[in-house]
């Protein structure tokens, strides 16, 4: 977001679709840096003014020369009057192809029930799903939390009980972007959202890169993690890497935080062994075989038959260094592992050495990936 992205706080969910993920930016919603299907805003009914001052309307029109009166009085689908909500036609040459906007209050009466109105912009996505609109991201500032004055406090289980219905009814959905440009009131949410997925002191524990030894274990991570974006090993994951080097050179990166990108990792290194894009319910090429989660994909590259690239067995220590991670990404994404295996230590005691070990960890494994991509990349794999 702007120019680096400003990824505050995020939540990963587990979903018989696959990883989905909420992420709350403190950024100028216009000035997205990601490309997402639908903008999701809030307005006054009738109330289309660009030009006040402060408000996403006037940040769209400034920016990206969007009046949102003509967006509205063009738009293809009006559900006004049944779910107090619109949604535009496809929008070209800009971050979001389509914008929707749910009317909250009259601006004479502002006793009407903004949970159930709120609700109804979700329900409006759902119907565009079913009118075949594929939705894979969606964006939107704190709705409601600006002239129209709801507390965030107010607004935040609202908004996240209706993302998790998204979650459950849109398979194609896999991200959600919620973009604050106020930065204490970013800030606010975050600690509210803390709140809300019930995080622990340890979760949100601040991990101290001035700590030498922390320190230069992380930098040389991130220099592990320039070189993959540099040769371009994963194109179509160049996004996330980047949101992932952002968020370790932060100097305060919460614990939870650091667990999603140790998870995200090692969920990208499973994908590129295996030659696919998901790894939920996925067939591998060539195959019969279905790679259901990451454990499964873990124990099908371990397997006495799979050959990375056709050629090599996976090496021990590989397996046990992606199983170590795999199950502290776990933890700390709040999932219950399969194999009932319990991180206990970490959740009670942290400190320097046990997030250098496993920094280091993750390193051997990043070093283990860039030389499998030096010398086999071009390769075919057989399962």
């Amino acid at each position: 977001m702007g120019s680096k992205e400003t990824l505050i706080n995020t939540q990963r969910y587990e979903t018989i679709h696959g990883p989905k993920y909420i992420n709350l930016h403190n950024a100028d919603i216009s000035k997205l840096q990601v490309n997402v299907d639908v903008l999701l805003l809030s307005a006054f009914k009738d109330g289309y003014d660009y030009r006040i001052p402060r408000t996403v309307f006037n940040a769209l029109y400034n920016n990206l020369d969007i009046k949102i009166d003509e967006i509205f009085y063009s738009c293809e689908y009006d559900f006004r009057n049944q779910l107090s909500s619109w949604i535009s036609r496809e929008l070209n040459n800009q971050k979001f192809k389509r914008i929707a906007c749910v009317e909250i209050f009259d601006i004479y009466d502002k006793s009407l029930d903004y949970s159930e109105i709120i609700k109804n912009l979700f329900s409006l996505i759902i119907l565009l799903d079913s009118l075949d609109v594929k939705i894979e991201s969606i964006a939107f500032p704190l709705l409601g939390t600006g002239i129209q004055r709801i507390e965030p406090y107010e607004i935040i289980p609202i908004i996240i009980k209706n993302i998790e219905k998204l979650f459950l009814k849109l398979p194609s959905l896999k991200n959600i972007y919620i973009v604050e440009f106020d930065t204490p009131k970013c800030k606010d949410f975050s600690d509210n959202l803390n709140d809300y997925f019930q995080r622990s002191s340890i979760d949100i524990y601040k991990i101290n890169r001035s700590d030498k030894q922390i320190g230069s274990s992380i930098d040389t991570l991130l220099e592990k993690l320039y070189i993959i974006k540099e040769k371009d090993f994963i194109h179509e994951q160049n996004e996330t890497l980047t949101t992932l080097i952002n968020k370790l050179e932060e100097s305060g990166l919460e614990i939870f935080f650091f667990g999603i990108l140790i998870r995200r990792i090692t969920e990208i290194i499973v994908m590129d062994l295996l030659k696919i894009s998901e790894l939920r319910d996925t067939p591998l090429p060539g195959t019969n075989k279905i790679i259901r989660d990451l454990n499964n994909g873990i124990q099908h590259i371990s397997g006495k038959e799979f050959r990375i690239a056709g050629k090599y067995k996976l090496p021990p220590w590989v397996k046990g260094y992606l199983e170590f991670c795999r199950i502290f990404g776990n933890e700390y994404t709040h999932e219950k592992d399969p194999q009932n295996i319990s991180f206990d230590y970490y959740k009670t005691k942290i400190d320097s050495i046990t997030i250098m070990n496993t920094v280091n960890i993750l390193i051997g494994l990043i070093d283990f990936w860039i030389n499998y991509n030096t010398l086999v990349k071009d390769e075919p794999t057989n399962a």
